[in-house]
């Protein structure tokens, strides 16, 4: 993380946070935050989306201390996971840009696409996001990350830090009260 081949701290407060002592844990995350940053701002550019990369990666530095052996170190273990969750950020930027990008693309005059047709669409995505927002807060961040978001259940397991099981079944209950939200009812559009 530094020019030199010393770790971002020493043996005893990497122990200590591998054993669950918070003080020393927070040391450990303060030791690397920068370095961890800067690999998140080395793959999305300086600004919010490099900070919010970093805070995921700490908070994934975090959960997986207990389980860091020390085969490779504590600094190239740190970088790995700031560059694979800022690649992940990236790649859930670029989905998003390329829905939007379609989305404009299909409503632009003379696209196959009637001026209603658009409204209509526009007012069921509005449908959805209400009913989306009426959801118990686990069954929307799951829904929002794999389907908004498109994360795949292992990631979103990892982002909410439980297992991917429980992911799946919150998404089954998150399905399942939506179908009844947005089922069309009777008598009524």
């Amino acid at each position: 993380m530094a020019s030199t081949d010393q770790d971002p701290c020493d043996s005893a407060t990497l122990l200590g946070a591998r054993q669950g002592d918070r003080g020393a844990l927070e040391r450990l995350l303060m030791a690397v935050a920068g370095p961890v940053y800067r690999a998140a701002a080395a793959r999305l550019g300086e600004g919010p989306d490099a900070e919010d990369a970093a805070q995921e990666a700490l908070l994934r530095i975090a959960r997986g201390i207990r389980g860091f052996r020390g085969q490779a170190r504590l600094g190239t273990w740190a970088y790995r996971i700031a560059l694979r969750t800022a690649a992940d950020r990236q790649a859930a930027r670029e989905r998003a840009e390329r829905r939007h990008r379609e989305l404009a693309r299909s409503a632009r005059p003379g696209a196959g696409v009637r001026p209603e047709a658009e409204l209509e669409r526009e007012e069921d995505r509005s449908r959805v996001r209400a009913a989306v927002g009426e959801l118990p807060p686990e069954q929307r961040e799951v829904v929002v990350l794999r389907l908004w978001e498109g994360l795949g259940y292992p990631e979103v397991a990892r982002v909410l830090g439980c297992p991917v099981p429980t992911v799946h079944s919150r998404m089954a209950r998150a399905l399942e009260r939506l179908r009844g939200s947005l089922a069309p009812r009777e008598g009524g559009p």
